[in-house]
């Protein structure tokens, strides 16, 4: 019998003496009770990290959270600077959504104003005051170059050119509105969704995009024993899918992928089929080598943790400072966005604004984004070291 533990937060792992892992804590969003659940084992499935850059086509739960928690604990992370972008999303307040590149495939055109943040509705803007970039920049293959090219060009004109459509937030325009009602019917899936949540009809106006983090290849680094004999894996090994901590395991996008920076179309399902098909025989095989099991651990064991986090969260509710945790992490996203996604400047990456006053203290509330914004933090820091996973 499976008991699910919903709105719950994961608030890190806990150790026994031997520095093995033997549960974790969790905190019930509602009550904000926190408590202590024993486990011989902990599978970290907790997808990747996208809000450490703002928004992104993830989902709104995917902080990253729970693999700096761990990290912090003394997990390794690996790959962290590995994301993949995809070139077209719609922008939204709450995140982004992906829009198929079937668009552009179907004869939609990338486009900005020549006048940077040009306030006329764009069907009124006349072609020669319009800027096809991709068009003009590679004219052989034009709106069907690769997607990384699109995405560095899309970026490019916004964050380097000046030329964004919108002021404060970077997007260009996609524009399917002189393709037949026989294309338009092709894509009917794809401009509802952007009806519903870009609020325009993209038939008769064009849409806003922008290039978004869709995807985490990095993360926790996770351990396999080879078959000398096959040159594959010895199935049911307790190595398999392992951190380095004893105990805990992490699969799918939490853990840091199969195929290096690569993030090819089929990883998820790779993910999905291989890491279930392997933890199970591997688990059976950790339980048996086990001398202990957490339940015959002594509770201050348990405790411990538990305590640990309470007091963590007692001092996050004493604080009485103006920093707005929402503010803190709009700056982190943007700063993310602008020096870690498409390029990256190691000398600029996730530095504080000169400009930026200091408010002293973090407001108590919200504690669940202050908490989250704590671990953001670590996060950032893995992601800009290179953990060698023989090491």
């Amino acid at each position: 019998m499976v008991k699910l533990y919903e709105f719950h937060e994961f608030l890190g792992s806990i150790l026994d003496d031997n520095g093995a892992c033997r549960g974790c804590v969790i905190q019930d969003m509602f009550s904000m009770e926190i408590k202590a659940l024993k486990a011989d084992a902990v599978v970290m499935a907790t997808g990747g990290c996208g809000l450490i850059f703002g928004k992104s086509t993830m989902s709104m739960i995917c902080t990253g959270g729970a693999n700096a928690r761990v990290y912090k604990e003394g997990a390794k992370y690996a790959n962290g600077e590995f994301i993949q972008v995809h070139p077209t999303a719609i922008p939204g307040a709450d995140k982004l959504r992906l829009m198929s590149e079937s668009a552009r495939g179907e004869g939609g055109r990338v486009w900005v104003p020549k006048t940077p943040q040009d306030p006329r509705d764009p069907n009124s803007i006349p072609e020669n005051e319009r800027y096809y970039f991709l068009e003009e920049r590679y004219p052989t293959y034009g709106n069907l170059v690769p997607r990384d090219i699109a995405t560095r060009e899309i970026f490019d004109v916004c964050a380097n050119g000046g030329l964004s459509v919108e002021k404060n937030d970077f997007c260009v325009y996609l524009d399917l509105t002189m393709l037949p009602a026989s294309a338009h019917h092709k894509l009917e899936g794809i401009l509802a969704i952007y009806e519903k949540f870009g609020g325009g009809n993209p038939r008769t106006s064009p849409m806003k995009i922008f290039p978004a983090v869709h995807y985490s290849m990095g993360g926790v680094w996770v351990d396999f024993e080879k078959n000398e004999q096959t040159g594959g894996l010895v199935y049911g090994s307790p190595r398999n899918q392992r951190t380095n901590i004893a105990g805990l395991y992490a699969i799918g996008e939490a853990d840091y992928q199969y195929h290096g920076a690569n993030r090819l179309g089929a990883n998820s399902l790779l993910s999905c089929i291989f890491a279930g098909l392997m933890l199970g025989p591997t688990l059976q095989t950790y339980f048996k080598s086990l001398k202990q099991s957490a339940s015959d651990l002594p509770e201050s064991v348990f405790d411990r943790a538990v305590r640990k986090h309470k007091d963590q969260m007692d001092q996050l509710v004493a604080r009485s400072g103006n920093e707005n945790a929402y503010q803190l992490h709009d700056e982190l996203g943007k700063s993310m966005t602008a020096n870690c996604t498409v390029v990256r400047h190691n000398e600029r990456s996730c530095r504080p604004s000169k400009n930026r006053p200091d408010r002293g203290a973090i407001s108590a509330r919200p504690a669940g984004r202050l908490g989250q914004m704590d671990e953001s933090e670590s996060l950032v820091h893995a992601r800009s070291r290179r953990h060698d996973p023989a090491g």
